[in-house]
């Protein structure tokens, strides 16, 4: 039998962690064909973004993506 990844369940508790106790949770990610950001914020093919609550919109971390709205230079997108 297959076993589901692990990585989505620590994203989710490292990112509760982090907002239970007043930190800023980052997220560092590589950039390709399937991610959706503004390419102007990508450096060397990647781009860090803060996935806090007060900082995101509709944020969904599930077992195949993180998914959410942001405001990237004051524009929503």
């Amino acid at each position: 039998m297959d076993l589901p990844s692990t990585k989505p369940y620590l994203i989710r508790a490292i990112h509760q962690w982090c907002c239970d106790n007043g930190f800023t949770p980052y997220l560092a990610v590589a950039v390709d064909a399937r991610t959706r950001v503004p390419r102007e914020h990508v450096r060397d093919g990647q781009i860090v973004l803060n996935v806090d609550y007060e900082a995101t919109g509709n944020l969904t971390i599930a077992n195949d993506g993180i998914t959410f709205q942001a405001r990237f230079g004051g524009v929503a997108r």
